[in-house]
């Protein structure tokens, strides 16, 4: 089909919805260039929240090993002052003696004491033990 521009002087192709095949070209050309920087800018943005999203990647390595050479000079450090040397706190070793028995006197009595309030706890929970058995059977 032809038909003639009147107010040019020159002919072009139409099609059947009345559009040239010069205005068809050029929506196609900017809906094409449209569409492509519209995913390009989605692409994008898409990109922008990932990264957002992502926890961020630090490398774990690399402190590792830092901390593996600082738990290696704090032992060379340890290693080359040596441990202290222990010093006795009573020149008189039976007076030692003593201070020690006492302590662990002090200990045992600690340890008796909790043995007597288990016992008694243990006690204190029979009763009631009992009257739920009774009910069971």
């Amino acid at each position: 089909k032809g038909s003639a521009d009147k107010g040019k002087g020159h002919i072009e192709e139409t099609h059947e919805n009345g559009k040239s095949m010069k205005e068809k070209e050029y929506m196609n050309d900017t809906s094409m260039s449209g569409l492509e920087s519209s995913l390009t800018e989605l692409v994008d943005s898409l990109e922008a929240v990932r990264r957002l999203n992502e926890p961020e990647r630090r490398p774990a390595g690399r402190w590792i090993g830092i901390a593996a050479v600082a738990a290696l000079l704090i032992g060379l450090a340890f290693s080359f002052t040596g441990s202290p040397r222990l010093k006795d706190t009573y020149d008189d070793p039976l007076l030692a003696y003593a201070e020690a028995e006492k302590a662990l006197a002090l200990i045992s009595d600690a340890m008796s004491g909790g043995a007597r309030k288990t016992a008694e706890a243990v006690e204190a929970f029979e009763a009631p033990k009992e009257i739920i058995d009774n009910i069971i059977r």
